[in-house]
């Protein structure tokens, strides 16, 4: 067994602007951001370090470029990320219908009982974590303004800054 041992895995999307693209406009617009994006998926997870006992935050993961208008949900599905059975897995509500735990959403006709309004607590201060871990890579410039360089070149970028995160506050 390794030293650290995962506790939790929180799955989020985060898009970054781009140039406005001469060809393809409409694959890269988020509807959201009204701009031109590029998306990816980052998977954070909270270990507990086995030498001092205390729980850090770790980038696991980012998945590759995906244009602007691709939902978070179809991301996750595209890039077939599995976590592992025994931790708690999280995700915000674009990830209604898969493995993760999502908040409850309430209807228009009737209020949430006190345990879900309960629980959308507990998780929305655990979801914070992937919000401060894509928060703290995006301190980084490159990731923070728009994105001029040539777009092929942006998931390396993306994944270098996420190693130097993990260097640096893992």
């Amino acid at each position: 067994m390794s030293e650290d041992e995962i506790l939790d895995i929180f799955f989020d999307g985060t898009e970054q602007q781009i140039n406005r693209p001469k060809k393809g406009q409409g694959k890269l617009y988020s509807g959201k951001k009204k701009k031109h994006t590029i998306k990816h998926q980052v998977i954070v997870s909270k270990i507990k370090k086995e030498k001092d006992k205390k729980t850090k935050l770790r980038i696991k993961a980012v998945s590759k470029s995906f244009y602007g208008k691709t939902h978070d949900k179809k991301i996750y599905e595209k890039s077939r990320t599995r976590p592992p059975n025994n931790v708690g897995k999280y995700g915000d509500n674009a990830y209604l219908g898969t493995v993760l735990k999502i908040p409850r959403k309430k209807s228009k006709k009737k209020e949430l009982a006190k345990e879900q309004k309960e629980f959308n607590q507990i998780h929305s201060s655990m979801i914070v974590c992937v919000e401060n871990g894509i928060g703290k890579m995006k301190i980084w410039q490159i990731l923070s303004q728009r994105f001029r360089n040539r777009l092929k070149d942006h998931m390396i970028i993306f994944k270098n800054i996420a190693g130097l995160q993990n260097m640096i506050f893992g």
